[in-house]
């Protein structure tokens, strides 16, 4: 496996861990969210129904009213039970634009709360049934959730991107440093490398530079004595053969 897959995969493996916790963490702190506005909601309910009640009801009219204004609500439904367990009234929440999956509806729903409250009537005996319904807090923490982990997941994304450009940058550079050092192998001392760019790697280039020039100049210097030596010897063959021939004259 090459250098720049194993940093991309050691650097995707510990933004995958940090997704995972992340979300671990979002979903912890949205579900105890979820519980605590449906918990309060709840309470506020039961309270006003009991504040309500505190007054001297003689028909189911008034409760009928209690039961309707509960008509449309976020967290708490309402209904009207009479003795024999059959629903005069009841409510609904208001209408939820976009639900939550179920999976995370699921993971986010709460323990349910409810309440009955005994109404004595003298002819109407019944009960007012108070029920917790979440689902459209969880709708709204589904919303924000899924923005915070997109979010997340667009700053994973682009960290990648950015590490895989600079990985792709630096290997190029040294890729170049490695075909300048397989030139300078072959002779080739007139290879030179671009000086421009980061501290690290203009250092590099520069000492690569220094080197090539310096072996260019001793490769220059060989070359004279090679020429020199040359000479020398041909003037000795051309003297040597001029005494041969003076002795055999």
């Amino acid at each position: 496996m090459s250098l720049q897959s194993r940093i991309l995969g050691a650097i995707a493996a510990l933004l995958l861990l940090t997704l995972v916790s992340g979300g671990a963490l979002l979903s912890l702190h949205a579900r105890s969210m979820v519980e605590r506005e449906v918990r309060t909601a709840f309470e506020g309910a039961r309270n006003s129904v009991h504040d309500t009640l505190e007054s001297d009801v003689e028909h189911t009219v008034t409760l009928r009213q209690v039961v309707a204004s509960f008509q449309g609500q976020r967290h708490v439904r309402a209904a009207l039970v009479n003795e024999n367990g059959k629903v005069i009234v009841k409510s609904e929440i208001g209408h939820i634009a976009n639900p939550a999956p179920d999976w995370f509806s699921r993971l986010m729903r709460p323990p349910q709360m409810s309440a009955s409250i005994n109404i004595n009537l003298p002819q109407y005996p019944c009960v007012v049934r108070l029920t917790s319904d979440p689902r459209s807090e969880i709708a709204d923490v589904w919303s924000h959730a899924r923005d915070a982990f997109l979010g997340m997941l667009l700053f994973c994304g682009a960290t990648m991107g950015v590490v895989w450009l600079a990985l792709a940058y630096a290997l190029g550079f040294f890729r170049r440093f490695r075909g300048g050092l397989l030139a300078i192998s072959d002779g080739a001392y007139d290879a030179r490398l671009d000086t421009n760019g980061p501290p690290e790697f203009a250092a590099l280039a520069r000492g690569f530079n220094h080197m090539a020039a310096r072996l260019q100049s001793y490769s220059e210097a060989n070359r004279r004595l090679h020429r020199q030596v040359q000479t020398v010897q041909e003037e000795e063959r051309a003297g040597i053969a001029r005494d041969l021939h003076d002795e055999v004259g």
